[in-house]
């Protein structure tokens, strides 16, 4: 690929990867969507099968990311610095988003499957961020989060009961018995 023709290529295989990791998220929002519910209804057998599922999921899409790329960039596929071009452009393409570490990560796990990666390679993989996002750049409504000089019954059981659960039993058995 001579540098005329590898730019289309290696946005074309970056927009793969990045609309591969969006499919994974948002089949994992969904399989977690149901984790309240199984939890509130003690269905520790489907939790499990949930837990199973996002796994799968993950090597599913990393799956399709890496045949993608090969479909895309062909013999191209094992040049590094086509991959550190991508890099690049994948930081652009997910700066500033709140879950910006795990598509970087998701990026990560499909070189290590081009390249059968054993170690780090700091050439074509992201590695510590220097600049991680700040808590005011987050998404609002992610999560909450306290700071608390220890961690406790007590404090589990506040946290657990400004939840909102839909199954009454689950709040009196942290009111009233004091159990966890």
């Amino acid at each position: 690929m001579n540098s005329n023709t590898t730019l289309r290529p290696i946005a074309a295989a970056v927009a793969s990867i990045h609309a591969a990791y969006r499919r994974y998220e948002r089949g994992f929002e969904e399989i977690t969507r149901r984790a309240r519910r199984r939890f509130e209804r003690r269905d520790w057998s489907g939790a499990q099968a949930d837990a199973t599922e996002r796994l799968a999921l993950y090597k599913a899409h990393v799956d399709a990311a890496v045949a993608d790329v090969h479909d895309i960039l062909e013999d191209a596929v094992m040049e590094r610095t086509v991959w550190a071009a991508m890099r690049s452009q994948h930081a652009l393409h997910t700066a500033g988003q709140p879950d910006v570490e795990l598509a970087e990560t998701f990026f990560n796990s499909v070189t290590r499957r081009v390249f059968s990666t054993v170690g780090v390679d700091p050439a074509i993989e992201y590695l510590d961020r220097t600049l991680a996002v700040q808590p005011d750049e987050q998404k609002a409504g992610i999560y909450q989060s306290r700071v608390v000089e220890a961690v406790n019954a007590d404090l589990m059981r506040r946290i657990l009961l400004e939840l909102p659960w839909s199954v009454r039993s689950c709040c009196l058995c942290f009111t009233q018995s004091g159990v966890l």
